[in-house]
């Protein structure tokens, strides 16, 4: 699988769902209703930056994500569904940040946060996180791929 780099978004948090079995992981929601996965653990086992990020994460909180999507198959074994190839978009968080409040909410933005801890933490390092600083994303530090899926 080829490593792309990760996209950023500025989302609105307006739901979120356990999703429990061999690969536990929760399910959020974004303003307009499109589904975002943050798996709770790596294939290595330990807990990924999103999910370490996601319990200090409130309903109705803007955030700023930096995820992977893919247009996925699958073929349900039950439902109206039953036999029949369905493609969905399949979205993974890599990591959370801050965003300040009027931060407007759109496709293309900048990551910004003034709590330059948790941005850092989630890079792994330390990073300059001032308030017009772009967020780089080091593809070395966040791979999607050690997610379970």
């Amino acid at each position: 699988m080829e490593n792309k780099p990760l996209e950023k978004k500025a989302i609105v948090l307006s739901a979120q769902e356990f999703k429990d079995g061999q690969y536990p992981r929760t399910v959020i929601k974004d303003q307009e209703g499109k589904k975002y996965t943050v798996w709770h653990k790596k294939k290595d086992g330990n807990p990924t930056k999103a999910f370490e990020q996601l319990g200090a994460l409130n309903l109705g909180q803007k955030v700023g994500i930096s995820y992977d999507e893919e247009e996925k198959t699958f073929t349900p074994t039950d439902g109206d569904n039953k036999g029949k190839e369905v493609k969905f978009m399949s979205r993974r968080i890599a990591f959370f940040a801050d965003l300040p409040e009027e931060t407007p909410i759109k496709e293309e933005f900048q990551f910004k946060s003034e709590l330059k801890d948790n941005v850092s933490n989630a890079l792994g390092g330390s990073v300059d996180t001032s308030i017009d600083q772009s967020l780089p994303v080091d593809p070395n530090e966040i791979v999607v791929e050690d997610l379970p899926f």
